[in-house]
């Protein structure tokens, strides 16, 4: 639900590690990274792909530049 918070929430014998989001997008926004989501300490190594990897860098397909994200963290953006 949009606006509650989202949970992954592992256990000593159902660890979540080492899992990728590619494009992951809630209600129209762009989620960019794990701080989207409350874990706990056996949920380690999630992976947000860029929602658009340009083959010619500072290229973007019409409407991604200004589209809203959640979840940004302290690494820089390459899509910015």
């Amino acid at each position: 639900m949009v606006g509650e918070p989202q949970f992954l929430w592992g256990r000593a014998d159902a660890r979540i590690r080492n899992l990728t989001f590619e494009n992951l997008t809630l209600a129209g926004k762009t989620v960019r990274g794990p701080n989207f989501f409350k874990t706990n300490e056996f949920v380690d190594g999630l992976i947000f792909t860029p929602r658009f990897q340009a083959m010619n860098a500072g290229t973007e397909p019409e409407g991604t530049a200004d589209t809203p994200h959640y979840g940004d963290d302290d690494r820089p953006d390459p899509n910015d």
